[in-house]
This record gives structure tokens, sequence and C-alpha cells, in this order.
């Protein structure tokens, strides 16, 4: 097993001052590869839709151009049958792929679902699992019925909440 030691500042002492540095084991993977890649989910959603991201900005630049068809095309045979609804209804989406591209809010929405999925695929290890698991209703929403990451989606409050769940299962939050 490899292991790396990262020093990190240590918490403040008394009177707010810094008490020196932190040592922090790193073990396994981790460890081998490095400090993970500060950006690996923008590389992830840039090859689920097939455009190059790096950045937040890139995903900006993308949404206010609108997401290409071609790029939606390819992001709707990553996801769970039917998901393309989440983005837009059927006869939207009939008149966009006339234009060419995404409307503003539509490829918000398909942008918000790539990431989550994207998210999701660096959790389970690959896409098959993710997708299984995003079709899959679960409580997420205390009171209200089981309900669908995907569903979630729709709403970018509903997207939090997923990639909460998300984190916390990776880190054994519960």
């Amino acid at each position: 097993m490899t292991s790396t030691t990262l020093f990190r500042p240590a918490p403040a002492g008394k009177r707010g001052q810094a008490s020196g540095r932190a040592r922090v084991q790193v073990t396994g993977k981790a460890a081998a590869s490095g400090p993970a890649a500060p950006h690996s989910v923008y590389t992830t959603m840039g090859e689920l839709i097939g455009v190059p991201l790096r950045s937040e900005q890139d995903i900006l630049r993308l949404q206010q151009a609108g997401v290409p068809m071609r790029a939606f095309n390819r992001l709707t045979r990553s996801l769970p049958a039917g998901g393309e609804q989440v983005i837009g209804s059927r006869s939207s989406l009939r008149r966009r792929a006339a234009e060419g591209v995404l409307s503003e809010s539509e490829s918000e929405k398909a942008l918000r679902v790539t990431r989550v999925l994207a998210r999701a695929m660096d959790l389970f290890g690959n896409e098959e699992q993710a997708r299984n698991w995003f079709a899959r209703p679960a409580d997420y929403v205390r009171g209200a019925a089981a309900i669908s990451p995907l569903q979630l989606c729709a709403y970018e409050v509903g997207a939090r909440i997923v990639e909460n769940k998300l984190l916390r299962t990776r880190y054994g939050v519960f």
C-alpha cells in the first residue's frame, strides 16, 4: 500500500495563532496518485457530453451559448430511460433539435444533471452503476414520497440534496 504524508496548517491554538503544521497520513489510491485533480468532475462532465470542460467558467460559457444537441444526445445515452424529460418536454426538445442547441435554461438543467451524474460515477466507479442509482427512488426529502436522484435534479436545490448525499456516502457520514 502506498503512503504519503501531507502537511496542513494545524488548528489555531490559544489566542487564534496556528500551532505549527499538522501531519496528515494519506494511504491507498489517493496517495499513489497524489492529490486529486481539482477539476476531475469537469473532466468527467466533458466526457459525458463530448465537450472539453476544465472549470466553472467553461460550464458558464457553455450554458450561455446553449448546449449543442449532439452533446445533449450523448448525455441522454448515459441517463436512465426517460431522463431527458427532466431537462425539457418532448415538444421543446424537438424544437431544439431543429435549432441545434438547447435554450439557456435547458442547458443549465442538462449541465446540472451532468454534474451530479459525474459525481455519482466518481463515487460508484462506473457509468452503469451510477445510472442505476440515478434512477432508483429513495427517501431524500423527509415527509415526501420516494424520488429518484434524477427527478430531484430538475431543481438546483434538489441537485444539492443529491450531491450532499453522495458526499456523505463517500465519507461515511450518515
